[in-house]
């Protein structure tokens, strides 16, 4: 009995004690400066280099991990003259990853003001999926013929007139509903 009335004691005073605490705490409040921490959001790159199982399983590339760019011969191109236009996609990420370089994915456009003038697309398709490692390339080389393009891709074809023209490069993903990956252009003149 004289353990129970000695512990019943010791909790009494405990809590006397605390609500001494909190109420001197309420009267002088202490600040204390704590770090502000911040968690990366989950789809953030990861620093330092890929695990082996990255490595071992590329997965499809993303935003932000690819680049494209085009190049012309010339920045001044002879009317209803046939161009190469050799496009370049460059791995940017820390992992090797797939994509698909084919018409349907890659598509070079030739625009003049707000008018469609030529799109890779309107003739002829084709996927063609690559691994491209860390840093790496692929070169798609498009023949744009100097005439204006149509879905249908009829034989006889209007040259396209001089001018000033962009030759614009986009690059989506094959899944996900075609998410844009990277996009680029570059201005030309036709005379």
């Amino acid at each position: 009995m004289l353990v129970v009335a000695l512990l019943t004691g010791l909790a009494l005073g405990v809590r006397a004690a605390y609500l001494a605490i909190t109420a001197a705490a309420a009267d002088d409040p202490v600040t204390v400066d704590t770090p502000e921490v911040t968690s990366a959001p989950e789809d953030a790159e990861t620093t330092g280099p890929p695990t082996d199982d990255e490595l071992a399983n590329p997965v499809d590339c993303v935003p932000g991990a690819v680049a494209v760019s085009v190049g012309l011969p010339s920045s001044t191109l002879a009317r209803g003259a046939s161009t190469s236009l050799p496009v370049t996609v460059t791995n940017t990420g820390p992992v090797p990853c797939l994509v698909d370089v084919g018409r349907a994915q890659l598509v070079v456009e030739i625009h003049s003001g707000d008018d469609l003038v030529w799109s890779s697309q309107h003739c002829g398709r084709g996927e063609r999926r690559v691994l491209l490692d860390i840093d790496g390339e692929d070169v798609t080389t498009f023949e744009w013929d100097g005439h204006r393009s149509w879905p249908s891709c009829p034989a006889k074809r209007p040259v396209a007139e001089p001018g000033s023209y962009r030759a614009v490069v986009t690059l989506t993903s094959a899944e996900g509903g075609g998410t844009e990956l990277a996009t680029t252009e570059s201005v030309f003149t036709v005379r």
